[in-house]
């Protein structure tokens, strides 16, 4: 910040300093028919060969009479003005603005002066269609301004050769250059004519005392110092706020040494740097250092042969001398003189506010530009501005202000702001375009930066017209004078062997129409031809190339006639995948063209009518048939709060949408809760407590408020046994409520408790007595399971050390009870039917939604599946663990963003195996198999948040399953197009089934019929395998015919512990699993245990029994 304000001080002290000109000086220019002047000195005074000259010297106490500039010879003229004729007179003391009018009029008056003027004060105002060419400075990142004007781009031209050229000169008049600054050593320009050995470099043989070009400076082989008359040009210090280093860091932003491993890259990356120092070294006790014989230096510069000169600095005087000075220049050296437009936030238009030498004919005016291209807070404005260009803004470091170089021993780099630091980079592009372009013309270089800037005046609606023509970008000057710029306009996929959806399918083939634009601005493009190809995998190319013709500037063409067609992977995801489409032209030119840009193909599997875009979902949804045809219906509510119902083709179903009148949270139930063979929906409002049932055809069973916050999920069951289903839920006024249909409370509800109920109640026979309990946690970690009439079970309530985190799971394992949680302490709990704790799993990231309950790869283990969100590290982990916390293996998944959805199961394919799906806050689908691999063509992805838990059901009827979920783009309905499995009980549905009920019963470790075997010829009992074991062993029996079948195991003093298997099972082979728990849960001790085999026979006198022993070890 104070480098920025510095950058004000400064121009305010010029505005303050009597009219911008020295009071102790004029300057004069003698007829070009005169001789120059011979000039002694008698007694400390000058005096000339010229008596009227000598009578105002002395009348006025003149200290000093010289040339003004050391550089000019017989080809400086301009116009009347020869450049060799122009003297400086210095007085012994100031006189009044007044005064020194007079002064200066009648030296004019002298008849051998052509003319007179006063000598400014001036100071220093501190403060594409290619791939880029990236250096290696490893400070390069933070060079904002580089990637803004397309610089790298620019670089990127040159490949595979180094960017710019060392021919290119840019002269910087300034403060001096830190010549050793390992960034600026090798790119300071060595005067030949002072190299006396030839070997480009600076070194003491060159120091002969002898002006060797004759250019009336000694030995300046780097350069000239114009403030203390000498050939170093390096500041003895960096000064008092670093301002002698603005040359600098004037001079890094031209030219700093790129891919040398050390800091920055200046914009002309190679080019050479003639340097002059324009400060005193006493100024670095002065933190506003002047600019001494500033014009003299250009003047020097251009004659070395510098073709672009950069002046940050300036002052108010207006001078015709130095008008002539830039003429001469710019006329005869063919220079162009960059000048920083001022500091002070004000327009350089109108008397006294113009800005020199950055205003005056033949001069670069340079405004300010930040990092979004809007006006710098401190930038000058105006007509006379030619240009603008990253100057960039005080207070963010380097991220918005322009990183550079600075005197070596006083930080090597900082970052500035102000017109100063914006005319380097104008002048870094004109050197930039020069390498590309050696041989063009003064003008032609102005009109291809000025013609190809970027326009802004539409983000600096305030100074329309006052920036200039834009802000600089290099890219475009040179490119669009080198290329065409050819784009992928537009473009369509033609399906050639449609199975009627009008989708492009997985294993599909298509054809490629493109329409390719070249840009008005560039050039024209001769014989274009387009190549399609893809490093995805999932195209297979019969034809990949179409040839166009040639395409004029601003002129574009089709590929129709000459198609580009490819086969879809069988295999392909249901997302966009990319092909590169690479455009060649001009190929036999200067300029041969070639670029390559990504069109995307997305593979679909939409259910017909699907998908629904005009909502977005972000709740569960469900499917069910609710409109009573025998057909199943997509039903979801919208983040507006209205219910939508749709049929399995996408068609809105009469009635629907209805909006809902408040805040809904939650995902519908469906459920027949009249007993009428008819499902209704069910909804809720969290803030005012709305409740209602729908019928199929919107119109309303039940419409109640209960006048509580109602922030759980709901729950239908039948508690009380009369074939009517009661609405379930928590509110947070302590209160749980079961609701009848006709909208009175059941019998003894609500149940109130200490605390808010706001995740749920779980309904499941817990105790086998034939009643349904009630299963929930409370705020204040408290977690109950209760009777319809409020009694506690024992055991209950249990003291969790963190509340539950979402609503409770009932796993009912074969008549074993456990409960499946998830607390805010992030961890997975398993608590047995008597509230003891069977396990704790460390989610390590919150669990946001329910977990879900499968056996997924049907070996007769139960698994629990969950996701986490990862919001810090934005990503998420899909769990399978079964109920021991071992983690099913390569579980868990690491997948692209947070996961706040339950997921759910089937099987996709019939292969007995259960896919599960999740969804993220990325935007994706999973269904990933049992061993973590994605189900074929899968993941899906949707545009926006997928936060809306899904289902998998056949809404069709047409023997393969739809993959349903809600997220901001919308309803997503996938036709998965493979013969679905037909098994039972699957938690196919959002919390276990469209009750919600999130109770689940498993068969547990029944067994599993080895379908590979033949028959058996008689009964067999196998020894179990491992054994010993931990944590798992299989046992294998044989049935030579149907019978009933119970496998026990008993400890050593014949105590029951387990029942493994208890039922009817047809002749086969089989197998079961033992975990080492018992009937409870609970784990056993380490030892001997046998397992015993019962067959009660179909046939009479065919029973069987058998028994072995095994050993668990922990």
């Amino acid at each position: 910040m104070m480098r920025f304000f510095f950058i004000l001080l400064i121009f305010a002290q010029i505005l303050w300093a009597n009219e911008g000109y020295h009071l102790n000086r004029i300057l004069f220019c003698l007829h070009r028919d005169q001789p120059d002047l011979t000039i002694l000195y008698k007694n400390g005074k000058p005096q000339s060969d010229l008596a009227p000259l000598n009578e105002l010297l002395e009348k006025y106490q003149a200290k000093v009479l010289e040339k003004w500039l050391r550089s000019a010879d017989d080809r400086d003229v301009v116009g009347e003005i020869d450049l060799t004729k122009v003297y400086r007179v210095e007085f012994m003391s100031p006189y009044t603005s007044e005064e020194l009018r007079q002064i200066r009029d009648e030296f004019a008056a002298v008849p051998q002066i052509h003319s007179a003027d006063f000598e400014g004060i001036y100071y220093v105002m501190d403060e594409a269609q290619v791939d880029p060419y990236v250096p290696n400075d490893p400070r390069y990142s933070e060079q904002w301004y580089i990637n803004k004007i397309q610089a790298d781009d620019a670089w990127g031209l040159w490949a595979p050769n180094t960017p710019g050229s060392t021919d290119i000169l840019v002269g910087v008049v300034d403060t001096g250059v830190d010549y050793e600054h390992p960034e600026l050593s090798d790119v300071l320009y060595i005067n030949p004519g002072e190299d006396i050995n030839g070997d480009g470099q600076f070194t003491s043989v060159d120091l002969n005392g002898v002006d060797d070009d004759g250019n009336g400076y000694v030995d300046d082989v780097r350069g000239w110092d114009f403030a203390d008359n000498n050939n170093d040009i390096r500041p003895p210090s960096s000064g008092v706020d670093d301002a002698l280093s603005h040359g600098t860091h004037v001079s890094g932003i031209v030219g700093a040494m790129g891919d040398n491993n050390e800091g920055i890259a200046g914009v002309a990356f190679r080019v050479k740097i003639i340097g002059t120092k324009n400060s005193y070294d006493s100024d670095s006790t002065n933190a506003s250092p002047g600019i001494i014989n500033g014009y003299d230096a250009i003047l020097y510069t251009a004659k070395l042969g510098a073709k672009f000169i950069n002046c940050s600095w300036g002052g108010l005087f207006l001078s015709s001398y130095e008008q002539s000075i830039l003429d001469d220049v710019s006329d005869n050296y063919g220079a162009v003189v960059i000048g920083a437009a001022g500091n002070d936030n004000k327009s350089n238009d109108g008397l006294g506010n113009a800005q020199y030498p950055a205003d005056y004919s033949k001069c670069i005016s340079v405004a300010a530009t930040d990092n979004t291209d809007h006006k710098a807070s401190y930038s000058n404005w105006g007509s006379a501005i030619d240009i603008s260009a990253p100057g960039g803004e005080y207070g963010g470091g380097s991220t918005t202000a322009i990183l550079s170089t600075i005197h070596w021993e006083s930080g090597r780099y900082d970052a500035w702001s102000g017109t100063s630091m914006a005319a380097p980079v104008v002048s870094g592009s004109f050197a930039l375009l020069k390498a590309w372009f050696p041989s063009q013309s003064r003008q032609w270089y102005i009109d291809q930066i000025l013609n190809h800037a970027d326009p802004i005046d539409d983000l600096n609606p305030d100074y329309s017209g006052l920036l200039g023509s834009g802000r600089v970008n290099i890219y475009n000057s040179i490119a669009r004078n080198s290329y065409p710029y050819l784009t992928v306009d537009s473009y369509s996929i033609e399906i050639i062997n449609d199975n009627g959806d009008g989708q492009l399918n997985p294993g599909e083939s298509a054809k490629i129409v493109l329409t390719i634009a070249n840009d008005p601005n560039y050039q024209d493009a001769n014989n274009v031809t387009v190549t399609a190809s893809s490093a995805s995998g999932y195209f297979t190319f019969s034809d990949n190339q179409a040839s166009l013709g040639n395409i004029a500037a601003g002129g574009s063409a089709t590929n129709t006639g000459d198609d580009i067609i490819f086969e879809l992977s069988a295999d392909a995801p249901l997302q966009p995948l990319t092909i590169q489409i690479t455009k060649e032209a001009n190929q036999t030119g200067t300029y041969p063209y070639s670029h390559t840009e990504d069109i995307t193909v997305t593979p679909q599997l939409n259910q017909t009518g699907f998908p629904i875009t005009n909502i977005a979902v972000s709740d569960a949804v469900a499917a069910g048939d609710v409109t009573g045809d025998g057909n199943m219906e997509v039903v979801a509510v919208s983040e507006g709060d209205s219910l939508y119902v749709y049929d399995s083709n996408g068609n809105l179903q009469n009635g629907f949408p209805m909006y809902l009148g408040g805040t809904v949270s939650m995902g519908p139930i469906i459920a027949d809760m009249n007993n009428d063979g008819q499902n209704e929906i069910v909804i809720s409002e969290r803030v005012n407590g709305y409740l209602k049932i729908i019928n199929g055809d919107g119109s309303l069973m039940l419409d109640i408020t209960v006048g509580e916050q109602i922030r759980s999920e709901l729950t239908v069951a039948d508690l009380n046994g009369d074939g009517n289903l009661e609405i379930i839920f928590g509110t947070m006024s302590r209160n749980v409520h079961a609701i009848q249909v006709d909208g009175s409370e059941l019998s003894g509800f609500p149940l109130s408790y200490s605390a808010p109920l706001d995740k749920g109640v779980a309904v499941g026979d817990v105790d086998g007595d034939g009643q349904p309990e009630l299963v929930f946690g409370l705020t204040n970690t408290d977690f109950y399971v209760v009777n319809t009439d409020g009694s506690v079970l024992s055991g209950f309530p249990v003291d969790l050390p963190a509340r539950v985190a979402n609503k409770p799971v009932i796993a009912d394992l074969n008549g074993t009870i456990y409960y499946v949680l998830t607390t805010t302490g992030r961890e997975l709990k398993i608590l047995n039917s008597a509230g003891a704790e069977v396990l704790t799993y460390d989610t390590v990231d919150p669990v946001n939604a329910t977990p879900s309950l499968c056996d997924v790869n049907n070996d007769g283990e139960l698994e629990i599946a969950f996701g986490t969100n990862n919001s810090t590290g934005n990503y998420g982990k899909l769990y399978l663990i079964n109920f021991n916390g071992d983690t099913l293996a390569p579980f868990p998944k690491k997948l692209d963003a947070p996961i706040n959805t339950s997921p759910v199961f089937a099987d996709l394919d019939n292969d007995g195996l259960f896919e599960v799906m999740t969804t993220t806050e990325g935007g994706y689908v999973y269904c990933l198999r049992p061993d973590g691999s994605d189900y074929t063509n899968f993941p899906a992805l949707f545009s926006g948040v997928q936060n809306g838990s899904g289902c998998i059901q056949d809404i069709d009827h047409d023997n393969d399953f739809e993959v349903i979920n809600g997220g901001a783009n919308g309803l997503n309905v996938i036709d998965v197009q493979q013969t679905r499995g037909t098994q039972s009980n699957v938690w196919q549905d959002y919390q276990a089934n469209t009750h919600h009920t999130n109770y689940y019963y498993f068969p547990g470790t029944s067994a599993i019929r080895l379908t590979d075997q033949p028959i058996p010829e008689d009964y067999a009992l196998l020894q179990n395998y491992p054994n010993p074991f931990n944590p798992q062993t299989q046992i294998i029996y044989a049935l030579p015919q149907a019978g009933n079948v119970r496998i026990e195991v008993f400890n050593v003093l014949g105590q029951k512990v387990r029942t493994l298997d208890n039922g009817y099972k047809q002749a086969g082979k089989y197998k079961v699993l033992w975990n080492g728990r018992n009937d409870a849960g609970g784990l056993l001790s380490n030892g001997v245990y046998i397992y015993r085999m019962q067959v009660v026979s179909e046939k009479a006198g065919r029973n069987f029994t058998a028994q072995k022993k095994m050993v668990f070890m922990k």
